[in-house]
């Protein structure tokens, strides 16, 4: 965090996800900037979070160190729905 620039700072996104990331929670959907995302990889790869709520891409193509992991359904959204 201390990276970023003081506008960076100020993103809507960083005000939301700082907090909860201080106290070991984090979220990951692919909304998020791109440096949120890689951050809290990184902070859960880590271990510093200790729990994570992330929508299905997470479980797509990372290989992250997680002892449980619960799915509430094993669908994809089709925008139909």
């Amino acid at each position: 965090i201390d990276l970023l620039s003081d506008e960076d700072k100020t993103l809507p996104q960083i005000n939301t996800v700082l907090p909860l990331l201080k106290k070991g929670v984090g979220i990951h959907h692919s909304g998020l900037l791109p440096i949120i995302k890689e951050t809290i990889e990184i902070l859960f790869g880590e271990g510093l979070i200790k729990a994570l709520f992330a929508t299905e891409t997470f479980s797509m193509g990372l290989n992250m160190p997680a002892r449980t992991v619960l799915f509430t359904a094993a669908r994809k959204f089709d925008g139909k729905e």
